[in-house]
């Protein structure tokens, strides 16, 4: 199920994401002003896309929302990787060499 709904997320985002990319940035989105004409006109289509990404962006959410929910009634408890640790030790001892020459350059040509 989780699977699922994470697969069905990222169709939604890419689909959102197209949808986003298709429309006019010349401003007026939301549905702000109006047109008379039908449906297949320039300002249907843009109602139409305008409509179409409010729905996908409420999906969405709602599903960013479901996915969070499932993930917290999970209660997996797991312990922190620590085999990261090593290298995170070698990577100060590295820094604090660089930190002593970078010192004794400074001091060199002061």
């Amino acid at each position: 199920m989780f699977l699922f709904l994470t697969v069905l997320q990222a169709i939604v985002a890419a689909m959102l994401v197209g949808i986003i990319l298709m429309q006019k940035s010349e401003g007026g989105g939301l549905g702000v002003g109006g047109s008379p004409s039908g449906m297949m006109s320039a300002r249907g289509a843009a109602d139409l896309l305008t409509r179409t990404t409010s729905v996908l962006a409420v999906l969405f959410v709602a599903l960013s929302i479901t996915l969070a929910v499932l993930a917290a009634a999970e209660g997996k408890v797991e312990t922190i990787d620590q085999s990261l640790q090593v290298c995170f030790t070698c990577f100060n001892y590295i820094r604090k060499l660089i930190n002593i020459r970078c010192h004794a350059l400074t001091c060199f040509f002061n």
